[in-house]
């Protein structure tokens, strides 16, 4: 097989890996902005992202490799000089968390290994989930709990209700004709006065 063969039949594969496992997150990301560029060997191509929030940077190789270098404090970023990278061959991202300074600079630079390469940039803005302080799960708890208790209550009730039913059932039946008499005179008696 040829490298170019091999090389996309590896790509293939790894796009495939990263869409099943995006599958499982793009509800907590949004893509902003895409663009499609070419790069020769061995140069940079230089963008400027100014952006607030976290953001993943995503480059896909699609002809050559196209690794991504970036920084918030050189304009120019290069191997040599970078507070992020990705330099795997076909699929690249890094992450800018929203308390990196802006701008941030990006650069794709093209591996020597090819004359020419055309990549894919995606821009995605990433919702992280929620994190909860001490007051959201103290009323996590609390509200589960007097739930909890609330339920537990209802069925202690119930219970008790049926067991008191049960257990005059029971006491009617065992007591005399003249008992029961007396009984519905005084219940009578009871609620004509209340």
């Amino acid at each position: 097989m040829a490298v170019n063969q091999v090389r996309d039949i590896f790509l293939f594969i790894s796009l495939c890996f990263y869409f099943c496992l995006a599958n499982q997150i793009t509800f907590e990301e949004r893509i902003i902005q895409s663009l499609e560029d070419n790069i020769d060997a061995e140069n940079f191509t230089y963008y400027r992202l100014l952006r607030d929030g976290d953001l993943r940077i995503e480059v896909i190789s699609l002809k050559g490799d196209v690794d991504i270098y970036g920084s918030s404090k050189t304009p120019h970023p290069s191997y040599f000089e970078y507070e992020m990278k990705s330099d795997s061959c076909g699929l690249d991202t890094v992450s800018v968390s929203e308390e990196m300074a802006r701008p941030v600079y990006i650069a794709m630079y093209g591996h020597p290994s090819y004359l020419h390469s055309q990549f894919r940039l995606n821009i995605y803005s990433v919702k992280k989930p929620r994190e909860e302080t001490y007051e959201d799960l103290v009323a996590k708890y609390e509200k589960h709990y007097f739930d909890e208790k609330g339920k537990s209550s209802e069925k202690e009730n119930q219970q008790s209700k049926s067991e008191f039913k049960k257990s005059n059932a029971h006491v009617e039946q065992d007591q005399p004709l003249w008992v029961k008499i007396l009984l519905g005179i005084l219940e009578f008696g009871i609620d004509v006065i209340i």
